[in-house]
Protein backbone atom coordinates (compact mmCIF):
# COMPACT_ATOMS: atom_id res chain seq x y z
CA UNK A 1 0.00 0.00 0.00
CA UNK A 2 3.21 2.13 0.30
CA UNK A 3 3.60 4.28 -3.28
CA UNK A 4 6.87 5.93 -2.72
CA UNK A 5 7.33 7.62 0.76
CA UNK A 6 3.28 8.16 0.84
CA UNK A 7 0.42 6.23 2.42
CA UNK A 8 -2.58 5.29 0.12
CA UNK A 9 -5.75 3.71 2.04
CA UNK A 10 -8.17 1.75 -0.04
CA UNK A 11 -10.20 4.49 -0.51
CA UNK A 12 -6.84 6.29 -2.67
CA UNK A 13 -6.47 8.96 0.28
CA UNK A 14 -2.87 10.14 0.53
CA UNK A 15 -1.43 9.92 3.65
CA UNK A 16 1.78 12.46 4.76
CA UNK A 17 5.52 11.02 4.43
CA UNK A 18 6.38 7.91 5.93
CA UNK A 19 9.30 8.89 7.71
CA UNK A 20 10.43 12.49 9.17
CA UNK A 21 14.06 13.52 9.48
CA UNK A 22 15.35 14.43 12.63
CA UNK A 23 18.72 16.42 12.81
CA UNK A 24 21.23 16.04 16.01
CA UNK A 25 24.09 18.13 16.91
CA UNK A 26 26.50 17.33 19.75
CA UNK A 27 28.74 19.41 21.45
CA UNK A 28 31.82 17.14 20.24
CA UNK A 29 33.88 16.43 16.63
CA UNK A 30 34.06 13.78 15.10
CA UNK A 31 38.24 14.26 15.36
CA UNK A 32 37.67 14.17 19.71
CA UNK A 33 35.97 11.32 19.41
CA UNK A 34 38.49 9.69 17.21
CA UNK A 35 40.86 6.86 19.08
CA UNK A 36 44.79 6.49 17.96
CA UNK A 37 44.49 3.35 15.69
CA UNK A 38 45.91 -0.10 16.99
CA UNK A 39 49.75 -0.82 16.87
CA UNK A 40 50.37 -4.38 17.30
CA UNK A 41 53.76 -5.38 18.28
CA UNK A 42 56.30 -6.68 16.12
CA UNK A 43 58.89 -9.01 15.82
CA UNK A 44 61.71 -9.00 13.22
CA UNK A 45 63.67 -11.68 12.55
CA UNK A 46 67.65 -11.70 12.15
CA UNK A 47 69.28 -10.53 9.42
CA UNK A 48 65.81 -8.92 7.89
CA UNK A 49 65.35 -5.55 7.60
CA UNK A 50 61.38 -4.61 6.33
CA UNK A 51 61.09 -1.14 4.61
CA UNK A 52 58.27 -0.53 6.80
CA UNK A 53 61.20 0.27 9.76
CA UNK A 54 63.05 2.85 7.38
CA UNK A 55 59.76 4.89 8.71
CA UNK A 56 59.77 4.28 12.09
CA UNK A 57 59.58 7.86 12.53
CA UNK A 58 56.31 7.85 10.80
CA UNK A 59 53.21 7.08 13.60
CA UNK A 60 49.54 8.56 14.16
CA UNK A 61 49.61 12.12 13.82
CA UNK A 62 53.71 12.16 13.24
CA UNK A 63 53.21 11.78 9.53
CA UNK A 64 50.35 9.39 9.15
CA UNK A 65 48.56 9.36 7.46
CA UNK A 66 50.93 10.68 5.19
CA UNK A 67 50.68 13.86 2.92
CA UNK A 68 53.23 15.00 0.15
CA UNK A 69 56.12 15.73 2.42
CA UNK A 70 55.74 12.43 3.88
CA UNK A 71 55.42 10.37 0.34
CA UNK A 72 58.70 12.30 -0.44
CA UNK A 73 60.93 11.00 2.15
CA UNK A 74 59.35 7.62 1.48
CA UNK A 75 60.43 7.79 -1.87
CA UNK A 76 63.75 9.52 -0.67
CA UNK A 77 64.39 6.60 1.75
CA UNK A 78 63.75 3.75 -0.83
CA UNK A 79 66.15 5.31 -3.23
CA UNK A 80 68.79 5.82 -1.02
CA UNK A 81 68.12 1.87 0.37
CA UNK A 82 68.33 1.08 -3.27
CA UNK A 83 71.64 2.71 -3.96
CA UNK A 84 73.28 0.94 -0.64
CA UNK A 85 72.22 -2.11 -1.29
CA UNK A 86 73.89 -1.41 -5.12
CA UNK A 87 76.88 -0.92 -3.79
CA UNK A 88 80.05 -3.90 -3.07
CA UNK A 89 80.66 -4.43 0.78
CA UNK A 90 83.55 -2.31 1.97
CA UNK A 91 85.13 -5.82 2.98
CA UNK A 92 85.53 -6.68 -0.44
CA UNK A 93 86.46 -3.51 -2.53
CA UNK A 94 89.13 -2.36 0.95
CA UNK A 95 91.99 -3.64 -1.33
CA UNK A 96 91.23 -1.60 -4.22
CA UNK A 97 91.69 2.06 -3.88
CA UNK A 98 89.56 2.82 -6.67
CA UNK A 99 86.81 0.80 -6.00
CA UNK A 100 87.00 2.51 -2.63
CA UNK A 101 86.98 6.47 -3.55
CA UNK A 102 83.92 5.09 -5.98
CA UNK A 103 82.07 4.62 -3.37
CA UNK A 104 82.78 7.09 -0.83
CA UNK A 105 81.94 9.18 -4.09
CA UNK A 106 78.54 7.49 -4.70
CA UNK A 107 77.74 8.40 -0.56
CA UNK A 108 78.99 11.52 -0.51
CA UNK A 109 77.09 12.48 -3.53
CA UNK A 110 74.08 10.73 -2.05
CA UNK A 111 74.72 13.13 1.73
CA UNK A 112 74.68 16.32 -0.57
CA UNK A 113 71.41 15.79 -2.08
CA UNK A 114 69.78 14.82 1.21
CA UNK A 115 71.48 17.94 3.09
CA UNK A 116 70.52 20.24 0.06
CA UNK A 117 66.71 18.70 0.33
CA UNK A 118 66.94 19.82 4.27
CA UNK A 119 67.75 23.07 3.46
CA UNK A 120 65.16 23.69 1.24
CA UNK A 121 63.07 22.43 3.61
CA UNK A 122 64.01 25.04 6.47
CA UNK A 123 63.97 27.62 3.61
CA UNK A 124 60.26 27.09 3.15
Amino acid sequence: MAAGNLLLDRCGIHYGPTYTSKYVQTDYRDSEAQTDPYSPPYVVNVGETPEVLTLATLGYKRGLPAGIHDVDMIERARERHQIEASLEPYSQIASSTRKVEKRRKILREMELREWYYREKEVEA
